[in-house]
Protein backbone atom coordinates (compact mmCIF):
# COMPACT_ATOMS: atom_id res chain seq x y z
CA UNK A 1 0.00 0.00 0.00
CA UNK A 2 1.36 3.41 -1.02
CA UNK A 3 1.53 5.87 1.85
CA UNK A 4 -0.09 9.22 1.07
CA UNK A 5 2.23 12.08 1.94
CA UNK A 6 0.56 15.28 3.10
CA UNK A 7 2.36 18.54 2.44
CA UNK A 8 2.20 19.29 6.17
CA UNK A 9 4.38 16.24 6.81
CA UNK A 10 7.20 17.99 4.94
CA UNK A 11 7.09 20.86 7.42
CA UNK A 12 8.26 18.71 10.33
CA UNK A 13 11.83 19.87 11.05
CA UNK A 14 14.46 17.16 10.56
CA UNK A 15 17.45 19.51 10.72
CA UNK A 16 17.30 23.15 11.79
CA UNK A 17 19.85 25.74 10.67
CA UNK A 18 20.25 29.02 12.54
CA UNK A 19 19.52 32.14 10.50
CA UNK A 20 19.66 35.81 11.59
CA UNK A 21 16.51 36.70 9.63
CA UNK A 22 14.17 33.77 10.21
CA UNK A 23 15.47 32.26 13.43
CA UNK A 24 15.65 28.77 11.98
CA UNK A 25 15.55 27.32 8.47
CA UNK A 26 14.54 23.67 8.51
CA UNK A 27 15.73 21.11 5.94
CA UNK A 28 14.82 17.52 5.20
CA UNK A 29 17.37 14.71 5.18
CA UNK A 30 17.41 14.66 1.36
CA UNK A 31 17.91 18.42 1.21
CA UNK A 32 20.73 18.16 3.73
CA UNK A 33 22.46 15.61 1.50
CA UNK A 34 22.26 18.11 -1.39
CA UNK A 35 23.58 20.90 0.84
CA UNK A 36 26.53 18.74 1.85
CA UNK A 37 27.65 18.04 -1.74
CA UNK A 38 30.95 19.72 -2.78
CA UNK A 39 29.29 21.76 -5.53
CA UNK A 40 26.66 23.18 -3.18
CA UNK A 41 29.24 23.86 -0.46
CA UNK A 42 31.14 25.78 -3.13
CA UNK A 43 28.46 28.49 -2.84
CA UNK A 44 29.96 29.41 0.53
CA UNK A 45 32.90 30.74 -1.49
CA UNK A 46 30.82 32.84 -3.88
CA UNK A 47 29.88 36.17 -2.34
CA UNK A 48 26.25 37.16 -2.73
CA UNK A 49 27.09 40.79 -3.54
CA UNK A 50 30.53 40.42 -5.15
CA UNK A 51 32.55 43.57 -4.33
CA UNK A 52 29.74 45.48 -2.61
CA UNK A 53 31.74 44.92 0.58
CA UNK A 54 34.01 47.72 -0.64
CA UNK A 55 31.06 50.06 -0.09
CA UNK A 56 29.28 48.31 2.80
CA UNK A 57 32.04 46.48 4.72
CA UNK A 58 29.72 43.92 6.36
CA UNK A 59 28.31 42.64 3.05
CA UNK A 60 30.26 39.38 3.37
CA UNK A 61 27.40 36.87 3.04
CA UNK A 62 27.37 34.14 0.41
CA UNK A 63 25.18 32.55 -2.24
CA UNK A 64 25.06 29.56 0.09
CA UNK A 65 23.04 31.26 2.82
CA UNK A 66 20.86 33.09 0.28
CA UNK A 67 19.93 29.74 -1.30
CA UNK A 68 18.76 28.45 2.07
CA UNK A 69 16.80 31.66 2.59
CA UNK A 70 15.14 31.46 -0.84
CA UNK A 71 13.99 27.92 -0.03
CA UNK A 72 12.51 29.15 3.25
CA UNK A 73 10.68 32.03 1.52
CA UNK A 74 9.36 29.80 -1.27
CA UNK A 75 7.96 27.45 1.36
CA UNK A 76 6.29 30.30 3.24
CA UNK A 77 4.66 31.65 0.07
CA UNK A 78 3.43 28.23 -1.11
CA UNK A 79 2.04 27.15 2.27
CA UNK A 80 0.41 30.57 2.55
CA UNK A 81 -1.37 29.84 -0.74
CA UNK A 82 -2.53 26.41 0.48
CA UNK A 83 -3.82 27.88 3.73
CA UNK A 84 -5.50 30.81 2.01
CA UNK A 85 -9.28 30.51 2.39
CA UNK A 86 -9.78 32.48 -0.85
CA UNK A 87 -7.49 30.23 -2.93
CA UNK A 88 -9.62 28.14 -5.27
CA UNK A 89 -6.66 26.14 -6.44
CA UNK A 90 -8.14 22.63 -6.30
CA UNK A 91 -4.74 21.09 -5.50
CA UNK A 92 -5.04 17.57 -4.08
CA UNK A 93 -3.09 16.76 -0.92
CA UNK A 94 -0.77 14.31 -2.68
CA UNK A 95 -0.12 16.83 -5.45
CA UNK A 96 0.58 19.62 -2.97
CA UNK A 97 3.22 17.44 -1.25
CA UNK A 98 5.01 16.80 -4.55
CA UNK A 99 4.70 20.46 -5.54
CA UNK A 100 6.18 21.62 -2.23
CA UNK A 101 9.04 19.13 -2.44
CA UNK A 102 9.90 20.21 -6.00
CA UNK A 103 9.54 23.88 -5.15
CA UNK A 104 11.97 23.53 -2.25
CA UNK A 105 14.50 21.64 -4.40
CA UNK A 106 14.25 24.30 -7.11
CA UNK A 107 14.63 27.18 -4.66
CA UNK A 108 17.58 25.51 -2.96
CA UNK A 109 19.31 24.98 -6.32
CA UNK A 110 18.30 28.15 -8.15
CA UNK A 111 21.82 29.68 -7.81
CA UNK A 112 23.88 26.48 -8.10
CA UNK A 113 25.26 27.60 -11.50
CA UNK A 114 26.74 30.91 -10.34
CA UNK A 115 30.41 31.25 -11.22
CA UNK A 116 33.08 33.28 -9.39
CA UNK A 117 31.90 36.84 -8.69
CA UNK A 118 28.47 35.93 -10.06
CA UNK A 119 27.10 38.47 -12.56
CA UNK A 120 30.32 40.48 -12.81
CA UNK A 121 32.13 37.62 -14.58
CA UNK A 122 29.15 35.82 -16.12
CA UNK A 123 29.14 37.65 -19.45
CA UNK A 124 32.84 36.99 -19.97
CA UNK A 125 32.71 33.27 -19.23
CA UNK A 126 29.17 31.98 -19.88
CA UNK A 127 28.18 34.18 -22.83
CA UNK A 128 25.83 33.64 -24.66
CA UNK A 129 24.18 31.58 -21.89
CA UNK A 130 23.69 32.40 -18.21
CA UNK A 131 24.15 30.83 -14.79
CA UNK A 132 20.58 29.46 -14.93
CA UNK A 133 21.53 27.29 -17.92
CA UNK A 134 24.65 26.06 -16.15
CA UNK A 135 22.57 25.30 -13.08
CA UNK A 136 20.15 23.20 -15.11
CA UNK A 137 23.07 21.18 -16.50
CA UNK A 138 24.38 20.57 -12.97
CA UNK A 139 20.98 19.45 -11.69
CA UNK A 140 20.67 16.92 -14.49
CA UNK A 141 24.28 15.69 -14.66
CA UNK A 142 25.92 16.04 -11.25
CA UNK A 143 25.20 12.61 -9.78
CA UNK A 144 25.44 13.52 -6.05
CA UNK A 145 22.44 15.83 -6.66
CA UNK A 146 20.61 14.08 -9.50
CA UNK A 147 20.58 10.78 -7.61
CA UNK A 148 18.74 12.46 -4.74
CA UNK A 149 16.25 14.29 -6.97
CA UNK A 150 15.38 11.13 -8.93
CA UNK A 151 11.98 11.50 -10.58
CA UNK A 152 11.88 15.19 -9.63
CA UNK A 153 14.77 16.21 -11.92
CA UNK A 154 12.70 17.25 -14.94
CA UNK A 155 10.03 19.13 -12.94
CA UNK A 156 12.72 20.99 -10.97
CA UNK A 157 14.50 22.02 -14.19
CA UNK A 158 11.15 23.07 -15.68
CA UNK A 159 10.44 25.26 -12.64
CA UNK A 160 13.78 27.02 -13.12
CA UNK A 161 13.64 27.27 -16.93
CA UNK A 162 12.35 30.16 -19.00
CA UNK A 163 10.23 27.75 -21.08
CA UNK A 164 8.32 26.46 -18.06
CA UNK A 165 5.60 23.86 -18.59
CA UNK A 166 2.02 24.82 -17.79
CA UNK A 167 1.75 22.52 -14.77
CA UNK A 168 4.82 24.14 -13.18
CA UNK A 169 4.00 27.76 -13.95
CA UNK A 170 2.77 28.62 -10.44
CA UNK A 171 5.94 27.21 -8.86
CA UNK A 172 8.04 29.09 -11.44
CA UNK A 173 6.29 32.33 -10.47
CA UNK A 174 7.05 31.70 -6.80
CA UNK A 175 10.78 31.34 -7.52
CA UNK A 176 11.38 33.41 -10.67
CA UNK A 177 8.34 35.64 -11.09
CA UNK A 178 7.70 39.31 -10.50
CA UNK A 179 7.27 38.96 -6.72
CA UNK A 180 9.32 35.85 -6.08
CA UNK A 181 11.03 34.12 -3.16
CA UNK A 182 14.47 34.90 -4.60
CA UNK A 183 13.85 38.65 -4.29
CA UNK A 184 11.97 38.21 -1.02
CA UNK A 185 15.08 36.77 0.61
CA UNK A 186 17.84 38.85 -0.93
CA UNK A 187 16.11 42.16 -0.27
CA UNK A 188 15.91 41.38 3.45
CA UNK A 189 19.25 39.55 3.66
CA UNK A 190 21.31 42.04 1.68
CA UNK A 191 19.83 44.97 3.59
CA UNK A 192 20.58 43.23 6.89
CA UNK A 193 24.15 42.42 5.85
CA UNK A 194 24.85 45.90 4.47
CA UNK A 195 23.33 47.62 7.48
CA UNK A 196 20.85 49.62 5.39
CA UNK A 197 17.04 49.91 5.37
CA UNK A 198 16.51 50.25 1.62
CA UNK A 199 15.29 46.70 0.94
CA UNK A 200 13.14 46.17 4.01
CA UNK A 201 9.39 45.46 3.78
CA UNK A 202 6.66 43.76 5.87
CA UNK A 203 8.01 40.22 5.49
CA UNK A 204 5.41 38.34 7.55
CA UNK A 205 2.47 39.96 5.79
CA UNK A 206 4.09 39.54 2.39
CA UNK A 207 4.49 35.78 2.87
CA UNK A 208 0.74 35.46 3.44
CA UNK A 209 -0.44 37.86 0.74
CA UNK A 210 -0.78 35.36 -2.12
CA UNK A 211 -3.44 33.01 -3.36
CA UNK A 212 -3.97 30.87 -6.44
CA UNK A 213 -6.95 30.05 -8.61
CA UNK A 214 -7.38 27.29 -11.17
CA UNK A 215 -8.51 28.68 -14.51
CA UNK A 216 -8.48 26.61 -17.70
CA UNK A 217 -6.34 23.95 -15.96
CA UNK A 218 -3.70 26.54 -15.07
CA UNK A 219 -2.94 27.84 -11.60
CA UNK A 220 -2.77 31.63 -11.54
CA UNK A 221 -1.13 33.58 -8.76
CA UNK A 222 -3.02 36.48 -7.25
CA UNK A 223 -2.75 38.99 -4.43
CA UNK A 224 -5.62 40.03 -2.19
CA UNK A 225 -6.81 43.58 -2.66
CA UNK A 226 -6.39 44.13 1.07
CA UNK A 227 -2.68 43.26 0.73
CA UNK A 228 -1.89 45.47 -2.27
CA UNK A 229 -0.05 47.94 -0.04
CA UNK A 230 2.51 45.33 1.05
CA UNK A 231 3.17 44.47 -2.62
CA UNK A 232 3.63 48.15 -3.44
CA UNK A 233 5.96 48.50 -0.45
CA UNK A 234 7.96 45.48 -1.65
CA UNK A 235 8.44 46.98 -5.12
CA UNK A 236 9.37 50.42 -3.77
CA UNK A 237 11.87 48.73 -1.42
CA UNK A 238 13.39 46.92 -4.39
CA UNK A 239 13.69 50.18 -6.33
CA UNK A 240 15.57 51.88 -3.50
CA UNK A 241 17.66 48.77 -2.89
CA UNK A 242 18.68 48.61 -6.55
CA UNK A 243 19.82 52.22 -6.59
CA UNK A 244 21.75 52.06 -3.31
CA UNK A 245 23.18 48.52 -3.12
CA UNK A 246 23.94 46.56 -6.34
CA UNK A 247 24.00 49.69 -8.53
CA UNK A 248 25.67 52.01 -6.05
CA UNK A 249 28.10 54.09 -8.08
CA UNK A 250 31.18 52.97 -6.13
CA UNK A 251 30.18 49.30 -6.36
CA UNK A 252 29.66 49.63 -10.11
CA UNK A 253 33.10 51.20 -10.40
CA UNK A 254 34.63 48.08 -8.88
CA UNK A 255 32.56 45.90 -11.21
CA UNK A 256 34.19 47.77 -14.10
CA UNK A 257 37.65 47.21 -12.61
CA UNK A 258 36.90 43.51 -12.10
CA UNK A 259 35.66 43.20 -15.67
CA UNK A 260 38.77 44.98 -16.96
CA UNK A 261 41.02 42.62 -15.01
CA UNK A 262 39.16 39.47 -16.01
CA UNK A 263 39.09 40.46 -19.68
CA UNK A 264 42.89 40.35 -19.72
CA UNK A 265 43.36 37.53 -17.28
CA UNK A 266 40.73 34.87 -18.07
CA UNK A 267 42.14 33.81 -21.47
CA UNK A 268 45.36 32.70 -19.76
CA UNK A 269 43.70 31.34 -16.58
CA UNK A 270 43.42 27.56 -16.65
CA UNK A 271 41.04 27.58 -13.66
CA UNK A 272 38.42 29.46 -15.68
CA UNK A 273 38.48 27.04 -18.63
CA UNK A 274 35.43 25.02 -17.65
CA UNK A 275 35.20 22.99 -20.86
CA UNK A 276 31.83 24.49 -21.78
CA UNK A 277 30.07 23.07 -24.83
CA UNK A 278 26.80 24.62 -26.01
CA UNK A 279 24.36 22.97 -28.39
CA UNK A 280 20.89 24.26 -29.27
CA UNK A 281 20.84 26.81 -26.47
CA UNK A 282 21.91 24.46 -23.67
CA UNK A 283 25.09 23.18 -22.08
CA UNK A 284 25.96 19.64 -23.17
CA UNK A 285 29.39 19.44 -21.55
CA UNK A 286 30.93 21.10 -18.48
CA UNK A 287 34.06 20.18 -16.54
CA UNK A 288 32.35 19.94 -13.14
CA UNK A 289 35.61 19.08 -11.35
CA UNK A 290 37.07 22.43 -12.39
CA UNK A 291 33.80 24.21 -11.71
CA UNK A 292 33.79 22.90 -8.14
CA UNK A 293 36.98 24.86 -7.36
CA UNK A 294 36.31 27.97 -9.47
CA UNK A 295 35.07 30.53 -6.95
CA UNK A 296 35.81 33.99 -5.55
CA UNK A 297 38.67 32.59 -3.45
CA UNK A 298 40.49 31.03 -6.40
CA UNK A 299 40.17 34.22 -8.47
CA UNK A 300 41.44 36.33 -5.57
CA UNK A 301 44.52 34.13 -5.38
CA UNK A 302 45.27 35.13 -8.96
CA UNK A 303 44.46 38.77 -8.21
CA UNK A 304 47.02 38.78 -5.39
CA UNK A 305 49.63 37.17 -7.62
CA UNK A 306 49.05 39.71 -10.39
CA UNK A 307 49.14 42.59 -7.90
CA UNK A 308 52.67 41.58 -6.95
CA UNK A 309 53.68 42.05 -10.60
CA UNK A 310 52.34 45.62 -10.54
CA UNK A 311 49.06 44.98 -12.36
CA UNK A 312 47.05 48.21 -11.94
CA UNK A 313 43.64 46.54 -12.00
CA UNK A 314 44.66 43.79 -9.57
CA UNK A 315 45.91 46.39 -7.10
CA UNK A 316 42.61 48.24 -7.34
CA UNK A 317 40.78 44.97 -6.61
CA UNK A 318 42.79 44.77 -3.40
CA UNK A 319 41.32 48.19 -2.55
CA UNK A 320 44.51 50.04 -3.49
CA UNK A 321 42.93 52.68 -5.69
CA UNK A 322 39.64 53.12 -7.50
CA UNK A 323 37.94 54.67 -10.50
CA UNK A 324 36.43 58.13 -10.16
CA UNK A 325 32.74 58.68 -11.04
CA UNK A 326 32.76 62.02 -12.84
CA UNK A 327 29.32 61.90 -14.47
CA UNK A 328 26.38 60.30 -12.66
CA UNK A 329 22.77 60.97 -13.59
CA UNK A 330 19.56 59.34 -14.78
CA UNK A 331 17.21 59.62 -17.74
CA UNK A 332 14.97 61.92 -15.70
CA UNK A 333 17.73 64.55 -16.13
CA UNK A 334 19.61 63.42 -19.23
CA UNK A 335 16.80 62.38 -21.57
CA UNK A 336 17.95 59.65 -23.91
CA UNK A 337 21.52 60.06 -22.67
CA UNK A 338 22.14 62.91 -25.13
CA UNK A 339 24.56 64.74 -22.84
CA UNK A 340 26.16 61.42 -21.87
CA UNK A 341 26.92 60.66 -25.51
CA UNK A 342 28.20 64.20 -26.15
CA UNK A 343 30.60 63.93 -23.20
CA UNK A 344 31.96 60.63 -24.50
CA UNK A 345 32.61 62.18 -27.91
CA UNK A 346 34.40 65.13 -26.30
CA UNK A 347 36.54 62.85 -24.11
CA UNK A 348 37.63 60.84 -27.12
CA UNK A 349 38.45 64.05 -28.95
CA UNK A 350 40.69 64.95 -26.01
CA UNK A 351 42.57 61.66 -26.48
CA UNK A 352 40.93 59.79 -23.58
CA UNK A 353 41.20 56.07 -24.33
CA UNK A 354 38.01 54.18 -23.57
CA UNK A 355 38.38 51.22 -21.16
CA UNK A 356 41.68 52.67 -19.99
CA UNK A 357 41.43 56.42 -19.28
CA UNK A 358 37.64 56.41 -19.00
CA UNK A 359 34.73 53.96 -18.82
CA UNK A 360 31.11 54.47 -19.72
CA UNK A 361 28.18 52.76 -18.03
CA UNK A 362 24.58 52.81 -19.21
CA UNK A 363 22.23 50.59 -17.21
CA UNK A 364 18.44 50.23 -17.13
CA UNK A 365 17.30 49.39 -13.60
CA UNK A 366 13.88 47.86 -13.04
CA UNK A 367 12.00 47.48 -9.78
CA UNK A 368 9.58 45.14 -11.52
CA UNK A 369 9.29 43.44 -14.90
CA UNK A 370 5.59 44.27 -14.74
CA UNK A 371 6.44 47.65 -16.24
CA UNK A 372 8.58 48.12 -19.33
CA UNK A 373 10.02 51.11 -21.15
CA UNK A 374 8.16 49.81 -24.20
CA UNK A 375 4.68 51.32 -24.18
CA UNK A 376 3.34 48.50 -26.37
CA UNK A 377 4.46 45.92 -23.81
CA UNK A 378 2.67 47.88 -21.08
CA UNK A 379 -0.63 47.80 -22.93
CA UNK A 380 -3.29 46.30 -20.68
CA UNK A 381 -4.86 44.77 -23.77
CA UNK A 382 -1.69 42.77 -24.39
CA UNK A 383 -2.65 39.26 -23.24
CA UNK A 384 0.89 37.94 -23.81
CA UNK A 385 2.23 40.18 -21.04
CA UNK A 386 2.70 38.11 -17.90
CA UNK A 387 1.28 39.81 -14.85
CA UNK A 388 0.16 39.40 -11.27
CA UNK A 389 -3.54 39.57 -10.52
CA UNK A 390 -5.30 41.35 -7.69
CA UNK A 391 -8.38 39.65 -6.26
CA UNK A 392 -10.92 42.35 -5.44
CA UNK A 393 -13.49 42.15 -2.65
CA UNK A 394 -16.06 41.06 -5.21
CA UNK A 395 -13.85 38.14 -6.26
CA UNK A 396 -12.84 39.63 -9.60
CA UNK A 397 -9.23 39.23 -10.82
CA UNK A 398 -7.69 42.50 -12.03
CA UNK A 399 -4.27 43.13 -13.57
CA UNK A 400 -2.10 44.65 -10.81
CA UNK A 401 -0.75 47.28 -13.23
CA UNK A 402 -4.31 48.47 -13.84
CA UNK A 403 -5.18 48.32 -10.14
CA UNK A 404 -2.20 50.13 -8.59
CA UNK A 405 -1.04 53.66 -9.38
CA UNK A 406 2.21 52.99 -7.51
CA UNK A 407 3.05 49.90 -9.59
CA UNK A 408 2.37 51.86 -12.78
CA UNK A 409 4.67 54.63 -11.58
CA UNK A 410 7.63 52.31 -11.01
CA UNK A 411 8.97 52.50 -14.52
CA UNK A 412 12.56 51.47 -15.27
CA UNK A 413 15.25 54.05 -14.53
CA UNK A 414 18.27 54.37 -16.82
CA UNK A 415 21.46 55.52 -15.16
CA UNK A 416 24.30 57.15 -17.10
CA UNK A 417 27.74 57.09 -15.53
CA UNK A 418 31.25 57.91 -16.65
CA UNK A 419 34.31 56.87 -14.65
CA UNK A 420 37.90 57.97 -15.17
CA UNK A 421 41.30 56.99 -13.90
CA UNK A 422 42.51 59.04 -10.95
CA UNK A 423 45.32 60.60 -12.96
CA UNK A 424 42.92 62.10 -15.54
CA UNK A 425 40.05 62.94 -13.21
CA UNK A 426 40.59 66.72 -13.16
CA UNK A 427 40.94 66.91 -16.93
CA UNK A 428 37.77 64.88 -17.44
CA UNK A 429 35.82 66.98 -14.94
CA UNK A 430 36.75 70.13 -16.86
CA UNK A 431 35.44 68.60 -20.11
CA UNK A 432 32.22 67.43 -18.44
CA UNK A 433 31.63 70.77 -16.68
CA UNK A 434 31.92 72.57 -20.01
CA UNK A 435 29.45 70.24 -21.76
CA UNK A 436 26.98 70.35 -18.86
CA UNK A 437 27.16 74.13 -18.62
CA UNK A 438 26.32 74.49 -22.29
CA UNK A 439 23.47 71.96 -22.08
CA UNK A 440 22.29 73.08 -18.62
CA UNK A 441 22.43 69.57 -17.17
CA UNK A 442 23.65 68.72 -13.68
CA UNK A 443 26.43 66.12 -14.01
CA UNK A 444 25.49 64.69 -10.58
CA UNK A 445 21.82 64.25 -11.50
Amino acid sequence: MVKTVNWRDLLEPQTKIRDPLYGYIWVTDDELQIIDTPIFQRLRRVNQLALTKYVYPTAEHSRFVHSLGAMHCATQIFTGILNNTHSYHGIRAIDSANMLRRLRYAALLHDIGHIAFSHAAEKLILNPLQHEHLGQFIIANYSPISSILGEHIKPVISILADSVTQDNRLLHQIISGHLDADRADYLMRDSHACGVKYGEYDFERYMQAFGAINESNELKLFVHERDIFVIESFLVARHHYNMQVPYHRTRMGYDIILGRFLKEFLPKCDDAKLGLTVEEGAYTKVDLQKFEFFDDYSVFNHIKHEARTGNLWANMLLRQGHLCPVYDTTDSVDRGGKVFKKIIRRLKAKNFVEDDDFFQCRKEITASKLISTDEKENSLADTSRETIYVRTKSGKLVDIVKHSNIVRALRPVTIYRIYTSQKRKSEAEAVIADVCRKTQVDRRG
